[in-house]
């Protein structure tokens, strides 16, 4: 009885799930892998095992909307049924063309249900197993060249973007930006300048001061501003360039010493914050955790906890870390989160480098 009530249960599991096949298409002109299902399905006796002896198969399609699409019957080891033994166990399948069995090959899920049957110890036995697939209206092939036919266009388009915003502009007028150290008065070579709208929600241009300090646009008549950026140096806002013809700006900043960090061996994360205007944002909460948990250093134990830092009417802020390759493990990150009281700015995972500062970019 105990035997009984068990193999009842695993023949409820067994024919009770459901199995999918993927993607196939429908093609009528040949036979190919992308329009065939070659599905498995079992034969059991009553304690379960799969065995030989196959009497009858019945196999019923149905389509998407749950409407009878095809049925067919096959007797014992015939047409679209197939067997192979491997070391004793017996092994059944059903092969069959996609546009044999989906009627009017409407595209969608479709259900198939197997059903086989054999006469053992003078009983039937039955063992359905439902299986589904997925049928799409074209070939692979077709839908792959076509995705990257529109995959190439799309990077065409970004590469021409990329041409000209990544370069001087495409203006008719020139346009010079010379950028100065206001301490020693002396040229700053290799920064980088961003030509923006006023608004700041277009990049006009891009390029980098030469070893003379000074980088040329090519400009529209109109207002823009000059977004410059380079590590270790501090930029007073963003200048606004007002092009009516040919001309130059001077871009003034000044190098910048973020300090010593409270214990040698800490790294100092520094940054700016501005708004779009250019402006310093003061009093945003600036904050710095460790999400993968508690982690070591050397003896010690570093809790996760966050740590917080304001920034100030410079909009400079500052946190004074532990850097991530002295950590237990070394492939920890921070999370730096930068919050103003309308919401969150900022969301990051950083490594901090083993150095006395770093600047935070990102």
């Amino acid at each position: 009885m105990k035997i009984i009530i068990i193999m009842g249960l695993w023949l409820i599991s067994v024919s009770g799930r459901t199995f999918g096949y993927g993607l196939v298409n429908n093609s009528t002109a040949s036979v190919s892998a992308e329009d065939s299902l070659c599905i498995e399905f079992f034969n059991l006796d009553s304690l379960g095992r799969n065995i030989g002896g196959l009497d009858t198969v019945k196999i019923m399609t149905y389509y998407p909307n749950g409407d009878s699409a095809f049925c067919e019957v096959i007797a014992g080891i015939s047409g679209r049924v197939k067997m192979s033994v491997d070391n004793g166990d017996t092994a059944y399948r059903w092969a069959a063309q996609v546009s044999d069995i989906d009627g009017s090959g409407r595209a969608g899920l479709y259900t198939v249900k197997i059903t086989a049957k054999s006469d053992q110890t003078g009983g039937w036995l039955t063992t359905p197993r439902t299986f589904s697939f997925q049928l799409i209206e074209r070939e692979f092939n077709d839908a792959l060249v076509m995705t990257i036919d529109s995959l190439q266009a799309v990077l065409d388009s970004l590469q021409s973007l990329h041409n000209w915003v990544g370069g001087s502009g495409d203006g008719p007028i020139s346009y010079q930006v010379l950028t100065l150290d206001s301490t020693i008065h002396q040229i700053i070579p290799g920064v980088n300048v961003a030509i923006r709208n006023l608004s700041q929600t277009a990049l006009m241009a891009l390029n980098c001061t030469d070893a003379a300090g000074g980088a040329v646009f090519n400009l529209s008549a109109d207002s823009f501003l000059a977004v410059p950026f380079s590590p270790g140096y501090i930029f007073t806002g963003f200048d606004t360039l007002i092009v009516v013809g040919s001309g130059s700006d001077t871009l003034y900043g000044y190098r910048f010493d973020p300090g010593t960090p409270s214990s040698p061996e800490l790294c100092r994360a520094y940054g700016f914050l501005y708004d779009i205007s250019g402006r310093p944002e003061n009093n945003a909460v600036v904050t710095a955790w460790l999400p993968s948990g508690v982690s070591r250093q050397d003896n010690g134990i570093i809790s996760p906890f966050k740590i917080t830092a304001l920034s100030d009417t410079t909009g400079y802020f500052y946190l004074d870390l532990i850097p991530n390759a002295t950590l237990v493990p070394d492939t920890s990150k921070y999370e730096i989160t930068i919050t103003r009281a309308d919401g969150t700015i900022l969301r990051q995972r950083v490594v901090v480098p083993d150095s006395p500062s770093w600047l935070l970019t990102w």
